[in-house]
């Protein structure tokens, strides 16, 4: 064997220390981070699980996905345990529209961690039953009443993001790139501008609406919604802030349309529910849970209706008659539980990434998939079902397989 080819052999068994020594170094401080972040606060944990996603799925990228595992990286934020903690904190009004805040926020935070939905099967690796995680658990303060589904949908529906449609070339934000400043703008130093030519204008550091094009105004322009946000501010105090409609996003809008793969957000009432409703009590334990499918079952036989169903766990996703229905697969006892109620109230209107991918789905008949003896087959789901959130009580998030880890 010559020693060019004794060189190769040492360059490929050093290939494979590496990739040894990341996967065991990559998963010491992986951990290090979680535990130390689950002694923080809740807005550094937020941000180290979105962090460590980012840098989990860029390491799987770059190494075609070999040096990372579908291992959990992130906390579930407890709300439960503390009185100090339950819902709403102090930071929000200390009544039902105070929790229904928060709720909403912590809804969009759990979106938030997970990349906005932005990967498919982001818990390849685990379990069947675990492709599901718990980003909050919480409870209602006693002497809060009245939280309910109908109430956070609404709530839901407020604006919560105003997408920045200028060039974006002023530091803080905002700015239009001209050969000339128009008489009501001013030039500011940007280091988008490449050429001598160009110039970075804005219309004053104050008027932040105006330089991501949005308008100030008394009275709100034909085809423009209101968005009053500090980083959007006008500069006279009787101005409002006023933005294309397609450019904001509700927080309902920024799960279902902001990522690039669309999402949803699900609401399990209780089994026993019969209301078009959910009540929200205290002294009950809620989750706050991200599902990413990774598998579909298949129904196998003659029968023409029978199709293919999402997976929650053990549990079969369904369109039927309008609404998003669970279906515990090969279990006759207790197999359908209550539909889930999505913002919007039907299945129709979940957003078309999220319809096209459930439904096609074929919607078979419920019998299929609560005979014991029917013939199941399990296969990946591709990267067309969207990723999405579902808000239940802590048992149901249990039962859906999801995981929960405290950082303790």
């Amino acid at each position: 064997m010559s020693l060019k080819q004794n060189r190769k052999g040492d360059f490929g068994f050093y290939i494979i220390v590496a990739i040894a020594i990341l996967l065991l170094s990559g998963g010491v401080i992986f951990a290090g981070i979680k535990y130390t972040s689950s002694k923080l606060s809740e807005g550094v944990q937020v941000t180290s699980c979105r962090l460590l996603n980012e840098l989990k799925f860029g390491i799987k990228k770059m190494s075609s996905e070999l040096l990372t595992s579908g291992e959990s990286i992130c906390n579930t934020i407890d709300k439960h345990t503390d009185e100090k903690l339950f819902v709403p904190r102090s930071n929000y009004n200390q009544d039902k529209e105070g929790a229904e805040l928060e709720i909403r926020d912590m809804i969009k935070k759990c979106w938030y961690m997970w990349l906005d939905g932005a990967k498919p099967d982001m818990f390849r690796g685990r379990p069947l039953s675990e492709n599901c995680f718990t980003c909050y658990t919480f409870k209602i303060k006693e002497q809060v009443q009245g939280v309910t589904y109908n109430s956070l949908e609404k709530s839901m529906e407020d604006p919560f993001y105003a997408e920045d449609k200028s060039d974006k070339c002023a530091p803080a934000g905002g700015g239009y790139i001209r050969q000339q400043c128009n008489p009501d703008e001013e030039e500011t130093t940007s280091r988008k501008i490449k050429t001598n030519t160009d110039k970075c204008c804005i219309k004053g550091f104050r008027n932040g609406c105006e330089n991501k094009r949005g308008i100030c105004a008394q009275t709100k322009p034909s085809e423009y919604g209101i968005y009053n946000s500090p980083e959007w501010g006008c500069p006279k105090s009787e101005q409002s802030c006023y933005v294309e409609k397609e450019a904001i996003y509700s927080y309902t809008s920024y799960i279902r349309n902001f990522g690039p793969r669309g999402g949803d957000i699900f609401f399990k009432p209780p089994s026993t529910s019969q209301s078009n409703d959910i009540s929200y009590a205290p002294g009950e334990i809620y989750a706050i849970s991200f599902v990413s499918p990774s598998q579909k079952v298949c129904i196998q036989g003659d029968d023409p209706s029978a199709g293919c169903y999402a997976m929650i766990g053990t549990y079969g996703v369904v369109i039927a008659g309008g609404s998003i229905i669970l279906v515990k697969v090969g279990t006759v006892a207790g197999a359908v539980g209550a539909a889930l109620k999505v913002i919007g109230t039907t299945a129709k209107l979940i957003s078309s990434n999220a319809l096209l991918a459930i439904g096609a789905y074929q919607i078979g008949a419920l019998d299929n998939l609560l005979n014991e003896a029917v013939n199941l087959a399990f296969a990946p789901i591709g990267t067309d079902v969207p990723n999405f959130i579902i808000v239940s009580t802590l048992k149901d998030a249990k039962e859906l397989g999801c995981a929960i880890n405290y950082g303790i």
